[in-house]
């Protein structure tokens, strides 16, 4: 079936859960879970699977995925569940899921037309009265036929003029990515802009000439976890190897992360924070000031970002966790709970009181 085709890497993964549990449940016929595993990790039998891209991995992923297609699709129920997941993956008339850049909002369309994506938008004014007028921007299937490739559309990163963004783009939708300077009023890309070839990272803007990079570029600059551990700070107009070094983090840790808060509608300045993901459950937070400097702020474990309001931090708190709060006797504070920081004080090196939300 030509659907099946299109849709391949949507229906395996949204509509078909419980045959999956069943297609893969413990068995044999070469399945990882035959073999035992040993104490040392030097001693694991699968470490031939590290390399993701090696010839022996993609066979090995192949074989498996031919099997467990073949177990789902002789189950009774595949072509009904199929059927309906498909149908509902390609209606035109889903709920938009939107981002708001400027004065437009901004959604991803897919349907049987657009398998890849269309990227639309529609003045925010007309969404909020409910007389939407998309306009296409960016068509993804015409770009990747165009470019030769298979390209799964991850997002903008935006300035807050909302006119220039940084297009993420993943070949066939894996970890690492490309990124492409894309000006929104001319709808199409900067020539001779912004450009970082395929890698595993991240960026955000500093300003308009200015990006913070953290990209896995060589072996020094690579975390053992394959993600940058290097940000950079990268001048428009200069090579992308020679941008200074802002913040290194260990091999050991798994990545750098930069992320670009405030600003936009709300008049705010925007804050630039830097992400040390010493584990994918802990992370240590620090600001980038506009003098070049870092401040890593003293935030209490467990705590996960949300956003800046303001001169407010907030986020949502993973552990339980003792410390000042204000108008309240000390206390726990719940996991869960929604708590903000004075961003002014925080970077005094000690933890400012903190004001629960929710």
């Amino acid at each position: 079936m030509k659907s099946k085709t299109m849709m391949g890497p949507l229906w395996l993964g949204v509509g078909l859960g419980a045959l999956i549990l069943t297609a893969c449940g413990a068995g044999s016929n070469g399945s990882i879970g035959d073999e035992a595993m040993t104490g040392n990790p030097d001693d694991d039998p699968h470490l031939w699977l590290e390399e993701v891209t090696g010839e022996e991995a993609l066979a090995w992923v192949e074989k498996e995925n031919q099997r467990t297609v073949e177990r789902l699709e002789a189950h009774p129920s595949f072509q009904s569940i199929y059927d309906d997941t498909l149908e509902d993956l390609t209606r035109s008339d889903r709920l938009p899921s939107l981002q708001v850049i400027g004065d437009f909002a901004y959604d991803l369309l897919q349907d049987a037309e657009h398998v890849r994506g269309l990227w639309r938008r529609t003045p925010v004014a007309d969404y909020v009265k409910g007389e939407t007028s998309w306009e296409g921007v960016l068509d993804i299937d015409a770009l990747g036929e165009a470019d030769g490739e298979s390209w799964v559309f991850k997002g903008a990163i935006c300035l807050d003029s909302a006119q220039r963004c940084m297009l993420t783009l993943s070949p066939g939708g894996s970890d690492s990515a490309v990124y492409r300077e894309f000006d929104l009023q001319a709808k199409s890309f900067v020539d001779g802009g912004f450009e970082i070839p395929e890698l595993k990272g991240s960026i955000d803007w500093r300003d308009e000439d200015t990006l913070l990079v953290s990209l896995a570029t060589d072996e020094a600059s690579t975390t053992t976890s394959g993600y940058g551990r290097v940000l950079r700070s990268w001048s428009r107009g200069t090579p992308l190897d020679e941008a200074a070094a802002v913040l290194e983090v260990p091999k050991e840790h798994m990545a750098v992360m930069v992320r670009r808060l405030g600003g936009g509608e709300t008049g705010d300045e925007p804050v630039l924070l830097a992400s040390d993901l010493v584990t994918i459950f802990d992370h240590e937070l620090s600001r980038l000031n506009d003098d070049g400097t870092v401040v890593k702020l003293p935030l209490p474990e467990g705590f996960e970002l949300g956003g800046v309001v303001g001169d407010v931090m907030f986020g949502v708190q993973k552990q339980p966790w003792s410390g000042p709060l204000l108008g309240d006797e000390p206390g726990t504070v719940k996991v869960g709970s929604v708590i903000g920081f004075d961003l002014e004080e925080l970077p005094q090196g000690r933890l400012p009181s903190a004001q629960k939300i929710i």
